[in-house]
């Protein structure tokens, strides 16, 4: 229906019945104007057909008479259709012209069929309201009835919440001891770490000197092959140069032989041509130039066999001088190789010493800490002892400390316990056996110091102005303060430098930091060990990023 309706609606919306009326008004009104043309034109016909009879001979009309007959009928048969066609125009248009528009009506309509669907879709969500309705309130119902159970809730509730308080506080008391337990053990092997380094330590001193003592020998053997090396080369050197003299003197002497020997041979040969002359020209004088030719020719054969002989020592000589280079270079290589050997080894003792070039250092800091943590009160004998038997004492007096400290918590504990009061004791745990103080490098200082300066009144403020005004002055960082010197982080440090509290406000545990704090300051020897490492620890960071 409701599709049937639209489609009407739109169907008339495009016929637009308006527009077709006016149109149709407009094609009546040129109807009525084309009908009284026609008539008048008609009447102009019909006088001038009449003229036309009346004009024309009798012979003419009778000829055109047949087709004015057959025009005139023609004529009239158009007319009849005309005014037949006019009249069913003018019938539709009587009828058209006074019909209402349907638009809006279908319109309406359609607006009204969507407002009756939204009300059946609302009534049908009123259906639902009401069975959600009727069911929640059969809920309610139920709901009420659960009281009951509500309350046997409740109470379970309540059992299990004892119950979970009882097995909190075994649990509580079971992570206690475990702790303690764990804290022994730590201590345990704090000592025995404490012990292996000395003993590192000893072994690194005694490494140092074996290593001394080899760096020092291997020197000594490299000065004396440096010397030997030196001594064999300018006696090589030396020797070299008289084989060269020799040799430029032995080649000057069979220079000089041999330009004697052509000197004698050019002589020779004159003499010869003069004893032929003089053979020609006399014989007495021929025969004293015979003997003087045999003197010359003796004379040039002892030349030549001293050139020879000269010859020989020359190549002699060079033999000597090739063998003589050979053996000394040689020797050269063997001692080069020998110095590189004594090099290397010299190298790698320079870098064993360099690696254990803090050795003195170490050495001092532990000496310092020695002396921060156990003073020796001006005894010579305290001072002699090893480090072993001096943290063993700390110890055993840190332990009866740690022990008449517990004993005096437990009675504040009691007595506040009576009164029913809540006092600072029962807030702190009771301290577990104190581990060593002694702060080594690399480990957190632990302790509790002693009853003297817990009893002492400490003022918190001017305590910590001074400390930060040591740390700021000597560039010492409030993490290597706090990590050597009070045990805490930098963020526990900065708070408590920050906003230190009253000192009657501290707890046992509050009042441990400002008692280290003052004990840091009374000694100049603290500043100076924990500003040493400072710069180690600088030191190191700097050669890790490099």
């Amino acid at each position: 229906m409701a599709a049937n309706a639209g489609s009407m609606f739109q169907y008339w919306k495009r016929f637009d019945l308006q527009e077709l009326q006016r149109e149709l008004d407009t094609t009546a009104t040129q109807l009525a104007n084309r009908q009284d043309e026609s008539e008048q034109s008609r009447k102009k016909l019909i006088d001038q057909s009449r003229e036309f009879k009346k004009n024309t001979p009798e012979d003419l009309r009778k000829q055109v008479a047949p087709l004015l007959k057959s025009f005139q009928g023609e004529i009239d048969a158009l007319s009849r259709r005309s005014k037949e066609a006019e009249a069913a125009f003018l019938n539709v248009y009587k009828r058209l012209i006074d019909v209402p528009d349907p638009v809006p009506v279908l319109d309406l309509a359609q607006q009204l069929h969507v407002k009756v669907q939204k009300m059946h879709d609302i009534e049908t969500e009123n259906l639902k309201l009401r069975e959600t309705l009727d069911e929640y309130n059969k809920e309610f119902a139920e709901v009420k009835n659960q009281e009951v159970t509500v309350k046997a809730l409740k109470e379970r509730v309540r059992e299990y919440e004892q119950n979970l308080k009882s097995q909190a506080e075994t649990l509580a008391h079971e992570t206690k001891l475990q702790l303690h337990n764990d804290y022994s053990e730590k201590e345990r092997k704090l000592q025995e770490s404490q012990e292996s380094l000395a003993s590192k330590l000893e072994e690194a001193d005694h490494k140092t000197q074996t290593l001394q003592s080899a760096l020092e020998a291997t020197q000594a053997e490299l000065f004396d092959l440096k010397a030997k090396y030196d001594e064999e080369s300018t006696a090589k050197g030396d020797e070299i140069e008289m084989v060269m003299t020799d040799l430029e003197r032995a080649n000057q002497r069979a220079e000089a032989a041999e330009r004697e020997a052509e000197s004698l041979r050019e002589h020779l040969t004159s003499s010869n041509k003069t004893l032929q002359l003089a053979n020609q020209k006399t014989p007495d004088t021929s025969l004293e130039v015979e003997l003087s030719s045999k003197e010359q020719e003796v004379e040039l054969s002892s030349k030549e066999r001293e050139m020879t002989q000269l010859l020989e020592d020359v190549q002699r000589l060079q033999t000597s001088l090739t063998k003589l280079r050979e053996s000394s270079a040689n020797q050269i290589s063997s001692l080069q190789e020998q110095l590189h050997l004594k090099s290397n080894t010299l190298k790698e003792l320079e870098e064993k010493l360099q690696q254990q070039a803090d050795y003195e250092e170490v050495k001092k800091e532990l000496s310092i800490l020695k002396s921060m943590e156990f003073p020796t009160d001006g005894s010579v004998q305290d001072s002699s002892k090893p480090l072993e038997v001096l943290l063993l004492e700390k110890n055993r007096s840190l332990q009866s400390e740690t022990a008449s400290l517990r004993i005096a918590n437990n009675e504040l504990s009691g007595s506040a316990g009576r009164k029913g009061k809540e006092a600072e004791p029962q807030q702190t745990p009771p301290t577990p056996q104190a581990p060593l103080t002694c702060p080594l490098p690399g480990r957190r200082p632990r302790g509790t110091p002693g009853k003297k300066r817990q009893a002492e009144e400490v003022d918190t403020a001017e305590v910590a102005r001074q400390v930060k005004e040591q740390l700021i002055k000597h560039n010492i960082g409030q993490r290597v303060f706090g990590h050597y010197v009070l045990g805490l982080s930098q963020g526990s440090v900065s708070e408590i430098l920050a906003r230190p509290k009253p000192w009657s406000k501290l707890t046992v545990r509050g009042k441990e930091p400002f008692a280290k704090m003052k004990h840091f300051l009374s000694d100049q020897q603290n500043i100076l060990a924990l500003r040493s490492i400072q710069g180690r620890q600088r030191d190191v960071s700097y050669c890790k990023t490099t």
